[in-house]
């Protein structure tokens, strides 16, 4: 898993999101499709300038009311279920990721009661690890991890 979306604490207690968060559902409601505010920008310029010219990516940089809700919701699911997890899994995670909490990640191997679970952190990445500068370090750990699961 590579920085996956498990939780949202950290991010939905900054700026104006603590106050958001609590009327979600209304807005959903009401608007699901304003745009909240958002920061998007990759600290890699050349990923940025790909997301930029992807003709299928929303360029505003903000998330619509009715995804952010259900971000919310699907996360929230998924942290009070951690231990149902049960199959082998690698999550790959840096602290410096501002789009979601490597919190989670921690939480995951932490509680999942999977025999075989590892959290690798990622010094100096952000978010999409496996386009990041670096990358190989993460990309040669995923296939330990693999070998080590199903040995060749």
């Amino acid at each position: 898993l590579y920085a996956p979306m498990l939780s949202l604490e950290r991010i939905s207690k900054q700026g104006l999101n603590r106050f958001l968060r609590p009327l979600i559902a209304i807005f959903n409601l009401v608007g699901p499709t304003w745009r909240l505010a958002g920061e998007a920008k990759s600290k890699f310029p050349n990923l940025q300038e790909e997301f930029d010219n992807d003709f299928f990516s929303d360029h505003s940089g903000a998330t619509r009311v009715r995804l952010a809700s259900e971000y919310l919701k699907v996360t929230e699911h998924i942290m009070v279920n951690l231990k149902r997890i049960t199959l082998p899994f690698a999550a790959f995670h840096s602290e410096g990721d501002t789009m979601v909490d490597p919190e989670g990640s921690r939480r995951l191997v932490a509680e999942a009661s999977s025999e075989i679970k590892v959290h690798e952190d990622c010094p100096g990445s952000w978010h999409v690890l496996i386009h990041e500068p670096g990358n190989e370090k993460t990309l040669e750990k995923t296939i330990a991890f693999l070998n080590r699961v199903n040995p060749p």
